[in-house]
């Protein structure tokens, strides 16, 4: 007759059975479910709510129960990890679209900055050109009418009397010898020259 494995709590090995199924240790009073915690591989009588055998490390059979259990313990622990891991492939994904709106933002504002850099040289440097042209056109205007004041002083101090000989015999010009034709000459000599120093200052206002 083969002996019966000892108990797992206190090493006794009377036991007594119930229902065909469960054996109740005389000495300590543990229940084992043999279809459960009796080991089919090698016999060793195993603790409560064990699933693999604590001499040959083989699985224990579990009941039905017991594998609806496991299967949807399995089931909610990879819908977990798949949540898991879909949860951190979009956070990553908007990590990366949001570094290239960034990315997108910084050049933008860099390549406005640089626009905004080159019109501003660009405004200095025609005001810097327009400023340049009104003052020499300014110095060229002052110094025409300087002369033009010195030119017609000095027709104004030629004597009479040469003015009356040449009306009165007129010379090879004719009557372009006259102190008020010499005046008549040199203002539109002035205002031919001053010409495109005028329309300069148009071009430039």
């Amino acid at each position: 007759m083969a002996q019966a494995p000892p108990c797992p709590y206190c090493g006794a090995s009377s036991y007594q059975l119930q229902d065909r199924r469960w054996l109740v240790c005389k000495e300590c009073g543990h229940e084992f479910d043999t279809d459960r915690d009796l080991c089919t591989a090698c016999g060793h009588l195993n603790r409560a709510k064990v699933t693999t055998c604590s001499r040959c490390q083989a699985r224990l059979r579990t009941d039905v129960v017991d594998q609806i259990i496991e299967v949807q313990a399995r089931s909610r622990a990879q819908w977990r990890a798949e949540r898991a891991a879909i949860a951190a492939d979009q956070k990553r994904k908007e990590e990366e679209s949001s570094q290239r709106r960034m990315e997108a933002f910084w050049a933008e504002d860099r390549a406005r900055r640089e626009a905004v850099a080159r019109a501003a040289a660009e405004s200095q440097q025609r005001e810097r050109k327009l400023l340049l042209t009104v003052g020499i056109v300014s110095v060229i205007l002052i110094l025409c009418l300087i002369a033009a004041a010195f030119i017609v002083k000095w027709v104004a101090q030629q004597p009479s009397g040469q003015d009356d000989e040449l009306t009165a015999a007129p010379t090879s010009h004719g009557q372009w010898g006259t102190r008020e034709a010499r005046r008549d000459i040199l203002i539109i000599v002035l205002l031919l020259a001053l010409r495109p120093f005028q329309r300069l200052e148009m071009a430039c206002a």
